[in-house]
């Protein structure tokens, strides 16, 4: 008898591999040009959301979230639709250093999780 295991195909140009909660619309700040993957950190001081940093500050230097749409420049007051909870394709995520253990474990913590796709 036949093995009937069969491989399954991913495709390496999307983000998201599976998402636990559906995303949230955030008020950006004035952060420039944000691409589709790109780490956010929020702004203690305002709440809005601005590119994640490692050496910012305001909470700035901590990733909760990662952007989930087309790439735009983001004037203040910005909205944008970001992804809160799941698994993502680390090759697509934008900001964040592999190396980068501290941030990478903050993502952990908020539940994101980045994966290679084979």
């Amino acid at each position: 008898m036949a093995n009937r295991l069969t491989k399954i195909k991913v495709d390496k140009t999307q983000l998201i591999i599976f998402e636990t909660i559906p995303g949230e619309s955030v008020t950006m700040g004035d952060t420039g040009e944000i691409k589709h993957g790109q780490v956010l950190a929020q702004e203690e001081s305002t709440g809005k959301w601005f590119k994640y940093d490692k050496d910012g500050s305001e909470g700035k230097q901590i990733p909760r979230r990662v952007y989930k749409g087309e790439t735009f420049t983001c004037g203040d007051n910005s909205k944008a639709v970001v992804f809160r909870s799941g698994l993502l394709d680390k090759a697509l995520v934008v900001g964040i250093e592999l190396t980068d253990y501290k941030g990478i474990a903050e993502l952990e913590r908020n539940g994101i999780y980045l994966e290679e796709v084979k």
